[in-house]
């Protein structure tokens, strides 16, 4: 699973150093950033986008891997009730003559005493 971030890279060195330069202050005509300054803030921005960028992977890998795992289970827990499920259908209709209506509602009235 691959992702297209369309300019993205570009545009996050280019909001860091715009963010540096009014949060340090150097917004005035006084006191400016140096080229190394901003390349590093650069640099920087780029290495913290692309640890962003793999844990962001890493996250969906294991999100899809979580969905697998529960669509596992379910399908597990179906396999494992097909023989109760089998057995119900079975004794339902003898205990009351047929009508599933009237089954529910006797197993119904029987777990809650009435």
């Amino acid at each position: 699973m691959g992702f297209r971030w369309c300019g993205f890279s570009q545009l996050v060195p280019l909001a860091g150093i715009g963010w540096l330069i009014v949060t340090t202050g150097h917004c005035s005509t006084t006191q400016t950033l140096t080229w190394p300054q901003l390349k590093l803030a650069r640099d920087n921005l780029e290495t913290l986008e692309g640890e962003q960028g793999r844990k962001l992977g890493d996250l969906v890998l294991a999100g899809d891997e979580r969905a697998r795992q529960a669509a596992q289970a379910v399908a597990d827990a179906k396999e494992l009730a097909k023989p109760d499920y089998a057995a119900a259908n079975r004794l339902l209709p003898g205990r009351t003559g047929g009508d599933p209506a009237q089954a529910a509602a006797t197993i119904i009235d029987q777990e809650l005493g009435l």
